[in-house]
């Protein structure tokens, strides 16, 4: 059974482009390879594209291996796009069940022949139930909650920092032996701050893999 499916994804991969997405192709990021994998900050698109020339396939079969996939990874929205072959009614009833949005050659042609970067991008939207104010609303959010964050840390620091400068003179201790205490808890810092980071990235292996 020939598949063609390179040329497809390019041109599915290009559309998402054109609306503003970060694309990505043959990507194992979630522990299994996606054919497409649109994102922007926060916001993950798995796309699978079937290209059969001379055969039949199952879609059936798909929508359940995607719609599982794309739970486990935890992704936002998942679309397969089935190029060759007519989509029946109970097709698109099963795959908006699953929570797959089901794509046909009709739907890219329509897409490809809208030149408009915007009028594609509330098509694309409006295909995929993609809110973007909502989604440009809860960025504004997270980046405010952040920046407070960070702010309160480290205000925080330089509080504790002129606690321990002022815990020190009272010991008269020297300029010199400052500097190093300073330099010393700096390099723990960073060692626990970097064991911190690479224990994170075992765990993610971890789950992803499972």
């Amino acid at each position: 059974m020939a598949r063609y499916g390179s040329l497809l994804e390019q041109n599915i991969g290009s559309l998402f482009k054109k609306i503003g997405f970060d694309v990505n192709y043959n990507k194992k990021k979630f522990g299994f390879e996606v054919d497409v994998h649109a994102f922007k900050k926060g916001y993950d698109i798995i796309i699978e594209c079937k290209e059969y020339q001379h055969s039949h396939i199952t879609i059936q079969s798909y929508l359940h291996q995607w719609s599982s996939k794309g739970r486990k990874a935890g992704v936002d929205k998942i679309v397969l796009v089935i190029w060759g072959q007519d989509i029946k009614d109970h097709e698109l009833k099963e795959a908006k069940e699953l929570g797959v949005y089901l794509w046909d050659k009709k739907i890219i042609d329509k897409l490809s022949n809208i030149e408009d970067r915007q009028k594609l991008k509330e098509e694309i939207n409006k295909l995929i139930q993609f809110d973007e104010k909502a989604y440009r609303k809860i960025r504004t959010k997270t980046i405010i909650k952040k920046s407070l964050i960070f702010s309160l840390v480290f205000i925080g620091l330089i509080y504790l920092g002129s606690l321990f400068f002022n815990f020190l003179n009272r010991l008269n201790i020297s300029r010199g032996l400052l500097i190093f205490f300073v330099f010393y808890f700096i390099f723990i810092w960073m060692i626990i701050r970097g064991m911190g980071k690479r224990k994170l990235r075992f765990r993610r292996r971890r789950r992803r893999f499972r």
